[in-house]
């Protein structure tokens, strides 16, 4: 019998190769493979990653894209997108840089979300200290946000414009 980590493999690799049959954009085989990752990937918490589970390569075998850690969306394999490792241990990016599988984008859609939860629980503290709310209400309150966790939503690349030849009007 397979191992999880052996189906996974050999469901990325089917869904590569279907997209690659019916000719769909990179957009659509990320959406694909973002889909796999989020409800099939094996995951093991303190152990070594496996590259090729976490990157998307070409057709020479260059890293292009790289999984976001936080957000799990994956992004080109630049510095534009991920923070550079300086220990050199990192996932060797488009650039030639050793790169951090954490994007910019996801820790800073992280700092934002503790930011709000700072600010929220100053306000509903001075308004418990005031006597507007209950404790009980505070507590809910306060669980309401922290609960929906940081939005990781916007974490995407850039959609490439198309441009065409047309005169200008």
């Amino acid at each position: 019998m397979a191992t999880k980590k052996e189906l996974y493999a050999k469901l990325v690799d089917e869904t590569n190769k279907l997209c690659d049959e019916l000719q769909l954009k990179d957009k659509v085989r990320l959406g694909f493979l973002a889909i796999l990752d989020e409800h099939v990937a094996p995951k093991a918490a303190g152990m070594p990653i496996d590259i090729d589970s976490v990157t998307l390569k070409d057709e020479a075998g260059k890293i292009t894209h790289i999984k976001c850690q936080l957000s799990g969306a994956y992004l080109p394999a630049t510095t534009d997108f991920f923070y550079e490792e300086k220990s050199g241990n990192g996932i060797e990016g488009l650039d030639g840089k050793k790169l951090r599988r954490l994007s910019k984008q996801a820790e800073k859609a992280r700092k934002d979300f503790e930011k709000k939860v700072k600010a929220t629980d100053k306000a509903l503290k001075e308004d418990l200290f005031e006597g507007r709310i209950t404790a009980a209400e505070y507590k809910e309150k306060f669980e309401m946000v922290t609960k929906a966790g940081a939005d990781y939503s916007t974490v995407s690349a850039p959609v490439p414009t198309e441009t065409t030849d047309a005169p200008a009007a």
